[in-house]
């Protein structure tokens, strides 16, 4: 699925998650696809995500995330999110989203030592998007943080194995 206005979508510019969310909820309905899901996503999708199982909890049955995008982080730096995302709003519709259904959820962030070299951002930076996510997963009373020794942002790229047993692990524990 492409957001909208990204890849072989159209839609709107710049993309906020409550947009972001909506756009999702349409596109399963118009799949006519059954619910509840297990929703997978990378990166930015961890605010979509965020976002939708807030609105939708009957909908979602489980959640895995490779190093999603957290709200103080797109609060933070929202002008780097510009123009396709507004960083500043999607953080705000985010954060009034402040518990999730007890449902099985992961989250994979990359390895923090591989951090400066890839990139990745400062000590600062850092410490800002690990706090973010262990907020993020304390959203689901089984809300869980792995970090994924070697990987980088592209968790499911690096460990792709790694990535494939929490989806699987998590689909095991739906009900």
């Amino acid at each position: 699925w492409d957001y909208p206005g990204v890849g072989g979508s159209t839609g709107k510019s710049p993309m906020t998650a409550g947009v972001a969310a909506d756009a999702l909820d349409e596109t399963l309905a118009a799949a006519a696809i059954d619910r509840p899901l297990v929703l997978v996503g990378h990166s930015i999708a961890g605010l979509t995500v965020r976002l939708f199982v807030g609105q939708h909890p009957d909908d979602v049955a489980g959640v895995v995330l490779f190093d999603p995008t957290v709200s103080s982080y797109a609060h933070r730096y929202a002008a780097e999110f510009q123009p396709a995302w507004n960083g500043a709003v999607s953080a705000q519709e985010v954060d009034a989203v402040t518990v999730w259904p007890d449902i099985p959820f992961e989250i994979l962030r990359h390895d923090t030592s591989l951090s400066e070299a890839q990139e990745l951002g400062d000590p600062e930076v850092e410490a800002l998007w690990t706090a973010g996510q262990q907020a993020f997963a304390e959203l689901a009373p089984r809300g869980m943080v792995t970090e994924v020794v070697g990987a980088g942002h592209y968790v499911h790229f690096d460990e792709p194995q790694v990535a494939a047993d929490a989806v699987l692990r998590v689909l095991d524990q739906v009900e």
